[in-house]
């Protein structure tokens, strides 16, 4: 007889853990970005950076806000490569600076250059994993004998890889490369820049809930980075790390952007001509899909 119930009362164990765990488990989303030939799709920008720093004894600010529309198409694949076409529709850019009690507002020079490239598109070309590895150049966008060799070579890094990767990184590269169910989480390394400074991002995603064909996902994230940079002819060394954290909701049936909110802040240090100047910022991000 301990023979017939021992074996019956390990197979109704296994079973009851079997059980256990198929209830636990809960169901698996595949979150990717469909990236269909003919496909648009819309992402509004709203940010705004806050920066402050010490110059030798003296207190320093810099504001900088952006709100622009992106219009995004998928023209196709090329050779393995996806190609999507991205047009500023909207584009404003503002800049104000503030030291020993006198402010300078740079909006109007942030406006004449923003202004040569709405309407205009960007061709980009994507990896399988959604990262930027060709753009076309910025001589499509407007006339380079139009333009002073300042503005040429700041609107070839504004429309480089390396900065349209910067800019939309997070946003294209944040997808799990597995299927995942609530309360998963998974992490990514992406590369960033801050005031002229690359920066690498290591960001940690977590599916919390899934409601009306919606994937709501928390973010937070580290970065850290080391450059130099060159203001009004002045060379500066920078050292800077940080922290992101907020939201990010994407469709599941397309796996395009609907809204996302999150902040960062940052503490480093410049040396400038030898001096070191502890500076903060803070920056403000808010998305939303269309």
């Amino acid at each position: 007889m301990k023979k017939i119930i021992l074996p019956a009362l390990f197979c109704s164990l296994v079973f009851f853990m079997i059980s256990c765990n198929q209830k636990g488990s809960g169901e698996t989303y595949t979150l990717k970005m469909k990236l269909a030939k003919g496909d648009k799709f819309t992402h509004e920008v709203d940010t705004k950076l806050d920066m402050s720093f010490d110059m030798m004894g003296q207190p320093m600010d810099m504001n900088m806000t952006m709100n622009g529309l992106l219009d995004f198409e998928v023209q196709g694949d090329s050779a393995g490569l996806k190609e999507v076409g991205m047009t500023y529709t909207q584009m404003k850019m503002g800049m104000k600076m503030k030291a020993m009690g006198i402010e300078n507002i740079t909006d109007s020079i942030m406006d004449k250059a923003t202004g040569r490239i709405v309407g205009k598109t960007v061709t980009m070309q994507l990896n399988e994993k959604n990262e930027i590895v060709n753009t076309n150049s910025f001589e499509t966008l407007a006339d380079p004998e139009e333009l002073d060799e300042a503005t040429r070579e700041q609107m070839n890094k504004m429309f480089s890889k390396e900065q349209l990767n910067s800019m939309l990184g997070m946003m294209f590269q944040m997808y799990p490369d597995k299927p995942v169910k609530i309360g998963d989480s998974w992490e990514n390394e992406t590369n960033t820049s801050m005031a002229g400074v690359a920066m690498k991002v290591k960001g940690k995603y977590t599916l919390t809930s899934v409601k009306d064909g919606v994937a709501f996902i928390a973010m937070e994230g580290k970065f850290s980075g080391k450059g130099n940079m060159e203001q009004g002819g002045v060379a500066m060394e920078m050292d800077m790390d940080g922290t992101q954290k907020g939201t990010v909701n994407i469709g599941l049936a397309d796996g395009y952007l609907k809204d996302s909110d999150y902040k960062i802040e940052v503490k480093g240090a410049m040396n400038v001509m030898g001096q070191k100047m502890p500076l903060t910022m803070k920056g403000y991000y808010l998305m939303k899909g269309k």
